[in-house]
C-alpha cells in the first residue's frame, strides 16, 4: 500500500499540471470544471492518508475508514472525468469530419484540426488515460484498506490456561481473547 501511496502523490502532480494546462491552454468546455485539478487536491489527499497508515504500525480505524472514502470518492469523480472528457473529444473530432462522413469514415479521409484542437485531442487523451489509471490505483487502496481494517492489530495475543499435566480435570480449558 505505500507504494500505491506514492505513486498518488505523483498523480497529484501530474493531475495538477494537465488540468491547468488544460484549463488554460486548451480553454474547452470540459475545460471549465477543472475537474483534474479538483482530483488532485483529493488524489494528494489520498497519498498523504496511505503514507500516514502505512507508517504506523497500528493504523487507527478513524484513517483507514477515511481513506477508504477518499478513495472511493476518487474513483466517482475520475469516472464522471472520463466521461466528460470522452463526450468532448468525441464532439470535437466528430464536428471535424466532412457533414457527409460524420458517423462512418471511409479510407484515405484527412481530418483538419487546428493547434487548438490538436492540444485538446492530446490533453483530454492522456487525462482520460490518467483518469482510467487513477480508477485502478483508487480501487487497489480500497481493496487495501477493507483488508487493513479486517486484520487485527499485531499486538492482539491469544492466552490460553491449560490445566497441568497431572491433574485430570473435566472443566475444558477457558481461553481468553
Amino acid at each position: 500500500m505505500k507504494f500505491l501511496s506514492i505513486f498518488q502523490l505523483a498523480m497529484a502532480a501530474i493531475f495538477l499540471t494537465t488540468g491547468m494546462v488544460d484549463r488554460y491552454e486548451v480553454r474547452y468546455y470540459t475545460s471549465l470544471t477543472y475537474m483534474p485539478c479538483w482530483i488532485s487536491s483529493l488524489v494528494l489527499v489520498t497519498g498523504i492518508m496511505g503514507l500516514a497508515v502505512t507508517s504506523t504500525p497500528v493504523p487507527s480505524s478513524i484513517l483507514i475508514d477515511a481513506l477508504w472514502s477518499v478513495s472511493v470518492a476518487c474513483i466517482a469523480l475520475s469516472v464522471m472525468a472520463v466521461y466528460s472528457y470522452h463526450e468532448g473529444m468525441i464532439l470535437l473530432l466528430t464536428c471535424a469530419y466532412p457533414r457527409d462522413l460524420c458517423y462512418f469514415v471511409e479510407e484515405g479521409i484527412t481530418i483538419s484540426l487546428t493547434n487548438e484542437e490538436k492540444l485538446k485531442v492530446a490533453t483530454s487523451s492522456l487525462l482520460v488515460i490518467f483518469f482510467i489509471m487513477e480508477i485502478m490505483v483508487g480501487a487497489a487502496l480500497v481493496r487495501g484498506t477493507t483488508l487493513a481494517s479486517l486484520q487485527p492489530p499485531p499486538d492482539y495475543e491469544l492466552h490460553c490456561f491449560h490445566p497441568p499435566s497431572g491433574r485430570s480435570n473435566t472443566l475444558q480449558s477457558e481461553c481468553e481473547c
